[in-house]
C-alpha cells in the first residue's frame, strides 16, 4: 500500500520533519526523482551533518536529468566528501557518485581525478574502473581505458565471483580496443562479456559490430540469426 504511506507521510512531515528520509525513499521507489530530491533536501535542514543524507540526494539529483540538477548533485556530493565518512565503503560511495556528477558537468578532469581516488583507496572496486572509463571515453582517451582496463581484467578474472566485475569492465575494453583498431582484441573482450553475460542482447550487439570491422561476416550473421532468435521481441 505503497500510496497510502505516501499520502500518509505527505500529510505527516510537516510536524513531524524526521519523516522525511522515508517519504523521500518511497518516492524513489516509484522513481519519482524530482519528488524525492525535494524531500532530502528538506531532510537535510534537519539533519545537517548527515552523510548519508547528502549522498541519497545527491544520487536522487543525478536521476533527473535536468542540467542544473547535476550541478546541484556535484556541489552537495563534494559537500559530503569533505566530511568524515564513517568508514572506506561509505567514502568510495561519495567518490563514485562525485565522479558521476562531474562527468555530467563536462568536469572530466576532475571525473578522472576522482575516479582515480577511488582506485588508489581500493583497486577492487570495479566501479571505479568503469567510472575512470566514462571519464576517458568521453574525451577518445581510449588507449588509457585499455591501458587501466586490461590489467583490471586481469585482476578480476583471478577472483570469485568475478562475473559481475568482468560484465560491467569488458565492454568498455572492447569498445576502447575498437576504437584502436584492434579488432581482434575488441572481439575477444565481447566474446569473453557475451559468455558472462549469458547472451546478453546489448553486449551481442557491440560483437557483431566488432566481427562487421573485422569482415568476419559470417560470424556476425550467425550470432545476428541467433540473438534473434533468442529475443525474438527486441
Amino acid at each position: 500500500r505503497t500510496p497510502d504511506a505516501i499520502r500518509w507521510l505527505e500529510e505527516s512531515v510537516e510536524s513531524n520533519p524526521q519523516l522525511y528520509p522515508t517519504l523521500a525513499d518511497l518516492y524513489a521507489r516509484g522513481r519519482r526523482w524530482a519528488d524525492a530530491s525535494n524531500a532530502y533536501e528538506a531532510a537535510m535542514k534537519v539533519m545537517l551533518r548527515s552523510l548519508d543524507l547528502r549522498l541519497r540526494y545527491g544520487g536522487m539529483l543525478l536521476g533527473t536529468g535536468v542540467d542544473k540538477d547535476a550541478e546541484r548533485a556535484r556541489d552537495v556530493l563534494r559537500e559530503a566528501v569533505e566530511l568524515r565518512a564513517p568508514d572506506d565503503r561509505t567514502l568510495e560511495r561519495a567518490l563514485l557518485l562525485l565522479a558521476q556528477a562531474e562527468r555530467r558537468t563536462g568536469e572530466l578532469d576532475a571525473a578522472e581525478k576522482t575516479a582515480r581516488r577511488v582506485i588508489t583507496q581500493n583497486r577492487r572496486n570495479p566501479r571505479a574502473y568503469a567510472a575512470l572509463a566514462e571519464a576517458l571515453e568521453e574525451r577518445r582517451r581510449y588507449q588509457d581505458v585499455a591501458d587501466a582496463l586490461a590489467p583490471a581484467v586481469t585482476l578480476f578474472r583471478g577472483e570469485a565471483n568475478s562475473e559481475g566485475p568482468l560484465s560491467m569492465l569488458l565492454p568498455h575494453l572492447g569498445f576502447a580496443y575498437q576504437q584502436l583498431g584492434q579488432v581482434d582484441k575488441a572481439i575477444g573482450a565481447f566474446e569473453e562479456a557475451h559468455r558472462i553475460t549469458g547472451g546478453d542482447t546489448t553486449v551481442a550487439f557491440y560483437l557483431i559490430q566488432a566481427q562487421l570491422s573485422a569482415k568476419r561476416y559470417t560470424d556476425a550473421v550467425a550470432l545476428a540469426r541467433k540473438t534473434r532468435a533468442d529475443q525474438p521481441d527486441d
